[in-house]
């Protein structure tokens, strides 16, 4: 007998709830679930199984199957469009990012789960997502941004009387307060915290408060009540098997060891969370204990174990530096290139519309996806009534009644970007507002809002609006709001930047077409004047077919291919040619044109060529029509020269290509007939070149893109090799013992690294005053040692040590006042004896120990 999809959601609910509290039993009774959806095809139950799956996985420690189940499930949720269950998905998704330490995507993911909370009302989920955004910004040390997430989560959870998020928050809020220095002020938090939890019996979470409460003790120095906390933490978190946790105590609980001066039990604790944080993976961890060890090994005069741990821990350092960067570098490549097919798919769908409603509409979902949207707008400009016409807007997830803004107001955003052409990228309103003179008012922002039936807390902080282009006229505007600060990247700008041009086709489709349906209503009495306007609308499909062809071209060539092979239907095409702008060259270059049905060789000429059509339309941004070669091109140039490529048409067209307001190229028709042109072909061809410019962003946005992939593989590669060598540097230096071995050591590594044709490590005698040189080498040869005057306020060196700051020149006769108030030139530059050739270049850094200075090392070069 199958099991009702109402009992399937049932029993995922139950599944879920042992999610932390017993994450074993959650995997498998959600299996169970899983096999009863597939067998009744019941999708929200089998995306809600396989959800609890991976973040039961998570907290198992096991991050590597949590993805992959968390992974289905987010499809499976977006396919089926469940708002709620993509928002809980990515929740989850954020939870495994924060446990493995990878903030930036953990807050991505918490931020989309809280505008979909927003938007759907759910209280619930808008708590666990500012709980999320808390610890995030907690982690990267944005405590004031952290507090305010988490006592929005602690309103919320406190006026609906929910108990499940509420220790989390209490216990975030208590973690924020240790870090602040109130370790007294976190205890408390932690206890409130801990009760719910055990009213709950959620052991997964009390064992977070126990090790925060052993923090906060260890803090004060209290090493006893620290100690009792962390043993107590780590009997909960093995048992639920939890082992990055239990890993991550036993490492403190050494730590409290040590500070005891019990170095037995030190070394065991901290034994055992090396090799458990070995085991699972958890390289931070392992690095933590590794550095706790050497310090008990030092302390223990064991320098052999000392010096292994040591090395051990910057290795793990270097590692852990070269992977972050490595995933930084991964991540921006993948945002690109996700982001090239995206934008096409996006094109693709508002543009393939012919209905207004659905074109505004389809820009908002698909910017909403990329980007904080919490406000979005997308107006139309009406000149002849001045006026701004919102057809949408809409509002952390609320669409707003219709309305209008008046061109006469100039003290809006709105106003500003259509009048001047130009965009407006706003992060912090305070500090960015005034460059944009009286456009910007947060008071008449917030009055506009009421006025719109808008209720907001708080006003926007960061903004973009775009003006959207039909060539050199603007149609309308588009622009997105948050009210975080620093919300948008120059990436979500160029973003932006693509859609405006996507949502600028879409409206002039929807435009034509609903003129077109107006005027089939007018004409059904006149059949010759119907079937013109058949003809119009078989035209505008047409075209809007090619456009869709076109912009999912990666190559010029391949735009000039697929137009060429369906403009035919629609004028005489017998030579086709598009014509790019090539600024360092300042030629229009033409690449794959076609005459009679085949490709002409490559050619170009110069824009400012005034013998040549295509420079007349580029330069003057106008259109060119002849219909009779010898008649009508005196009209455009002063000469009349030979094709450039090919045979000398008869009738021709050119349009500029406009992007952003900018020529970009050309675009030409040309026949070997007379009077082959009329102003309605014109016309079709001006609409042709807005998608034909838009699919040229594209294709050379795709080249553009290859090329940076290239740059960014070098990038990592160079990073690399330099980490190598530094982390080589770091393994020597420890691994030896004897002073002058560790001098000569740091010498050979730094010359792999830069020019160091004379190099010296002076060593501070504070009782002699005097830098001692136990090294100095000049091209190769080494000096014996010597040693200097501290007192001598003429050498580099010593305003170095003095100054505890690093002396840089590229120049030293221009900078070297820069540091000395007096040089004597008959002296020695640097360390060195005086030879035929004088230094040109320097460098000296003061060696620290403990904020103490200890001694100064420099490299020098004749270049």
């Amino acid at each position: 007998m199958r099991i009702g999809n109402s009992a399937l959601d049932k029993l995922n609910q139950e599944a879920w709830v042992e999610n932390r509290k017993n994450p074993e039993l959650a995997i498998s009774k959600a299996k169970k679930v899983l096999i009863e959806s597939k067998k009744t095809k019941y999708q929200k139950g089998k995306a809600a199984a396989i959800h609890t799956i991976g973040a039961a996985y998570g907290w198992l420690s096991d991050f590597e199957k949590a993805s992959e189940y968390l992974g289905q499930a987010l499809s499976l949720f977006t396919d089926i469009e469940e708002l709620n269950g993509v928002a809980d998905t990515s929740y989850s998704i954020g939870v495994v990012d924060y446990l493995t330490g990878n903030f930036k995507k953990a807050k991505t993911n918490f931020h989309k789960c809280l505008d979909i909370y927003l938007s759907t009302e759910n209280l619930e989920g808008e708590t666990n997502a500012y709980n999320g955004l808390g610890s995030v910004y907690t982690e990267i040390g944005a405590y004031e941004d952290a507090w305010d997430y988490l006592n929005r989560g602690l309103k919320i959870s406190e006026s609906t009387k929910e108990t499940l998020i509420r220790p989390k928050i209490l216990d975030g809020l208590a973690t924020i307060c240790n870090l602040k220095g109130d370790h007294e002020k976190a205890i408390l938090f932690f206890k409130k915290s801990r009760k719910l939890n055990k009213n709950l019996n959620n052991q997964n979470q009390e064992s977070y408060n126990l090790h925060g409460i052993g923090e906060s003790y260890m803090r004060m120095k209290q090493y006893d009540k620290a100690k009792s906390h962390f043993e107590e933490c780590i009997a909960i978190r093995k048992s639920l098997g939890f082992k990055v946790g239990e890993a991550q105590s036993e490492q403190r609980l050494g730590s409290v060891y040590f500070e005891l001066k019990e170095y037995d039990h030190a070394e065991k604790h901290l034994f055992y969370a090396l090799e458990l944080a070995h085991k699972i993976n958890g390289k931070n961890i392992e690095m933590l204990a590794s550095e706790s060890l050497a310090k008990l090994y030092e302390k223990r005069k064991e320098y052999k174990k000392f010096a292994e741990h040591l090395k051990n821990y910057y290795e793990l350092k270097s590692v852990l530096f070269s992977e972050e960067k490595e995933k930084q570098q991964s991540f921006d490549l993948e945002k690109a290139n996700l982001n090239t097919k995206v934008l096409s798919e996006i094109g693709q769908e508002i543009i393939s519309s012919l209905e207004l409603e659905k074109v505004l509409f389809t820009v908002y979902q698909k910017v909403n996806k990329l980007m904080d949207a919490s406000v979005f707008g997308l107006g139309l400009y009406i000149p002849k009534e001045e006026l701004i016409e919102y057809k949408l807007v809409i509002d952390r997830g609320k669409r707003l009644e219709p309305y209008t803004r008046d061109m006469k107001d100039k003290s809006q955003l709105a106003v500003w970007t259509i009048e001047n052409k130009r965009t407006i990228f706003i992060n912090d309103v305070e500090k960015d507002k005034s460059k944009y003179g009286e456009a910007f008012s947060s008071e008449k922002e917030i009055e506009l809002h009421k006025k719109h039936q808008t209720k907001i807390s708080n006003v926007e902080q960061s903004y973009i609006y775009i003006p959207i282009m039909n060539g050199e006229d603007v149609i309308g505007v588009i622009t997105v709001q948050s009210f975080e600060k620093n919300a948008y990247s120059q990436d979500h700008l160029d973003i932006l930047k693509n859609i405006a041009v996507y949502a600028s086709i879409g409206v002039i489709n929807s435009r034509m077409y609903e003129a077109l349906e107006q005027k089939i209503e007018l004409s059904e009495k006149f059949d010759e004047q119907h079937k013109e306007l058949e003809q119009s609308y078989e035209n505008t499909r047409v075209l809007n077919e090619i456009g869709q062809r076109i912009t999912m071209s990666i190559t010029i060539n391949e735009v000039v291919k697929k137009v060429y092979n369906s403009i035919n239907d629609l004028m005489d095409a017998t030579v086709f040619s598009i014509g790019i702008y090539n600024k360092e060259k300042k030629t229009i270059e033409f690449k794959g044109a076609i005459e009679k049905g085949k490709e002409l060789p490559n050619f170009s000429y110069s824009v400012k060529d005034e013998n040549r059509p295509g420079s007349y339309c580029f330069t003057k941004k106008k259109e060119v029509l002849i219909n009779d070669w010898k008649k009508d091109i005196k009209k455009y140039v002063k000469k009349d020269l030979p094709a450039a490529a090919g045979e000398l048409p008869e009738s021709l067209i050119y349009i500029p290509l406009i992007s952003k307001g900018n020529a970009v190229g050309v675009l030409s028709v040309q026949s070997f007939k007379k009077n082959a042109y009329t102003k309605h072909q014109v016309d079709t061809l001006r609409t042709l070149s807005v998608y034909i410019s838009s699919a040229l962003e594209n294709a050379l946005l795709y080249e553009s893109m290859e090329e940076k992939v290239k740059e960014r593989t070098h990038e990592i590669e160079q990073s690399y090799k330099s980490t190598k060598v530094l982390g080589e540097i770091g393994m020597d230096i420890i691994s030896t013992l004897e002073l002058d071995k560790v001098l000569f050591t740091i010498y050979e590594k730094t010359n792999k690294l830069m020019d160091a044709t004379i190099f010296g490590i002076g060593i501070l005698n504070s009782e002699k005053e005097t830098i001692e040189y136990r090294l100095a080498i000049d091209r190769g040869t080494k000096y014996e040692p010597y040693s200097r005057d501290a007192k001598d306020k003429s050498q580099f060196a010593v305003w170095c040590i003095d100054n505890k700051k690093p002396v840089f020149m590229n120049d030293i006769e221009k900078e070297k006042y820069n540091y000395l108030e007096k040089h004597k030139s008959d002296k020695e530059i640097g360390i060195m004896k005086p030879t035929e050739d004088e230094e040109q270049s320097l460098m000296y850094v003061p060696l620290l120990s403990a904020e103490k200075v200890i001694g100064v090392i420099s490299v020098q070069s004749y270049r």
